[in-house]
């Protein structure tokens, strides 16, 4: 269990726009991607004869392959000066390419790597953001800003392909609202903000594990949260 692994490396392509349109008040961006990853490392179960169980091991699992498309955009309604919204979409797909096979969570079936998916990569994900702003006094400006994200479903490891697995490990969709409000300084040289997280209270698995001695863990996210934040620059 304690062989070391080699060093995971990636060549990266990607094919971008950035334009303007309306009379620059929206802007629209994209790209494609595609990265081929070589000797990608990830957690494989193997099985420990002193334990007697299977344990987690740092290893070079495989090969991968992504590919994925991103797309935001940012519009100044021209009626409403100070509005802006904005919005972001991503896709991603991606696949382990391996001949390898490994232990199961159920200690008894083999799986195969090839064809399956990256762990934290979901295939679709968006944002969506409303914001405005507008000056208060003459050295003076607040704004309030609120924005929705989500994503889809996830794994936690790259070791997930029978459904016994991927129940035990996987990472449902959700979608998270936050909001700020901010008064400070149009130089920036102070700012207060009150500042809401999962407003609507959201309960949703941050990430889950196993011991590798039988037991499960579930750890979820940060419910609703608010705070108050005080910001100072020094020149």
């Amino acid at each position: 269990e304690l062989n070391p692994y080699t060093e995971e490396t990636v060549w990266a392509y990607e094919l971008g726009f950035k334009s303007d349109w309306l009379a620059r008040t929206l802007r629209l961006n994209g790209a494609v991607f595609y990265y081929d990853y070589v000797d990608v490392q990830g957690i494989e179960g193997v099985f420990n004869p002193i334990a007697g169980s299977i344990v987690p091991v740092m290893r070079n699992i495989a090969d991968a392959k992504h590919v994925g498309i991103e797309i935001d955009a940012t519009w100044l309604p021209p009626a409403l000066t100070g509005l802006s919204l904005s919005g972001a979409f991503a896709w991603l797909d991606t696949e382990l390419d391996s001949e390898r096979v490994y232990p199961s969570s159920d200690n008894v079936s083999l799986i195969a790597y090839n064809g399956l998916e990256r762990r934290y990569a979901p295939n679709f994900s968006y944002s969506i953001t409303g914001r405005y702003e507008r000056a208060l006094t003459n050295n003076m400006v607040g704004y309030a800003q609120m924005t929705y994200s989500w994503r889809d479903d996830q794994l936690h490891l790259d070791t997930e392909g029978l459904p016994f697995d991927t129940a035990l490990f996987g990472l449902d969709d959700y979608g998270i609202l936050n909001a700020r409000v901010q008064v400070g300084r149009s130089d920036g040289r102070w700012s207060v903000a009150f500042v809401g997280k999962n407003l609507t209270d959201k309960a949703y698995l941050a990430t889950t594990g196993a011991s590798g001695l039988g037991s499960f863990s579930k750890t979820f996210g940060r419910p609703f949260s608010w705070a108050v934040e005080f910001t100072t620059h020094w020149e």
